[in-house]
C-alpha cells in the first residue's frame, strides 16, 4: 500500500488507433522506476477541437487514463524524474508508430517543483477533463492538490459527460500483455 507522498499520478492521452501498443509499451518502461498501484479505466473520446469536424472524425478519437506510480524510495525531482518518464513516452510512441502520445507528470509526491521544461502538479491539469476525470479514479482518498491546497474532486467538471463516454476497458488489461 501507499505510504504518504510516494507517489506519482501520470495521465496518458493518445489517438487510439496506436495508443493502446504505445501505452502497453510506455508501462513496461514504467516498472524501471516504481511500481504500478493503479491504472484509471480506459476512455475513449473526440478531443473538443474537432468534434465539429464530421468527416474522418472516427480518425480522430482519442483514448486516456491515468495511472498511479509508486515510486522507490531513491527516486526525487532531483534525479529528473519528470524527464525519464518523458523519455519512456517518446520511446514508446516510437516503437510504436504513434503520433500523438501525450504523457504528462500530473503530481509527483504532492509537491510543488519545476525544473526544465516540467512543472508538478502540471497547470492544467483541472482544465483538461480527459486528465482530471480519469485521474480521480487513481488518486488516493486523502490527496490535497499541493497547489490549491484542496481535494481535486473539488474541481470536477459534469461528470455525466464521461460517465456517458464510451467505456473502452480496464486499465488492468494494459498490464496483462
Amino acid at each position: 500500500m501507499l505510504k504518504n507522498l510516494d507517489y506519482a499520478i501520470i495521465g496518458v492521452v493518445s489517438e487510439k488507433k496506436q495508443g493502446i501498443s504505445c501505452s502497453k509499451h510506455f508501462i513496461r518502461c514504467l516498472n524501471y522506476v516504481g511500481v504500478i498501484e493503479k491504472i484509471s479505466s480506459i476512455y475513449q473520446f473526440t478531443p473538443d477541437e474537432i468534434k465539429d469536424d464530421i468527416v474522418g472524425e472516427a480518425l480522430h478519437t482519442h483514448i486516456c487514463f491515468s495511472i498511479l506510480l509508486q515510486v522507490k524510495e531513491s527516486e526525487d525531482w532531483g534525479a529528473d524524474f519528470g524527464a525519464q518518464i518523458l523519455q519512456f513516452a517518446k520511446k514508446s510512441s516510437e516503437m510504436s508508430l504513434c503520433r500523438n502520445f501525450e504523457v504528462k507528470v500530473l503530481d509527483f509526491k504532492s509537491q510543488f517543483a519545476m525544473s526544465r521544461g516540467l512543472t508538478v502538479p502540471y497547470p492544467d491539469w483541472i482544465e483538461r477533463e480527459e486528465l482530471l476525470f480519469p485521474s480521480l479514479e487513481v488518486i488516493p482518498d486523502s490527496y490535497v492538490h499541493p497547489v490549491l491546497n484542496e481535494p481535486l474532486s473539488a474541481n470536477m467538471i459534469d461528470k455525466k459527460i464521461w460517465m456517458n463516454s464510451e467505456f473502452l476497458q480496464t486499465g488492468r488489461s494494459l498490464l496483462t500483455t
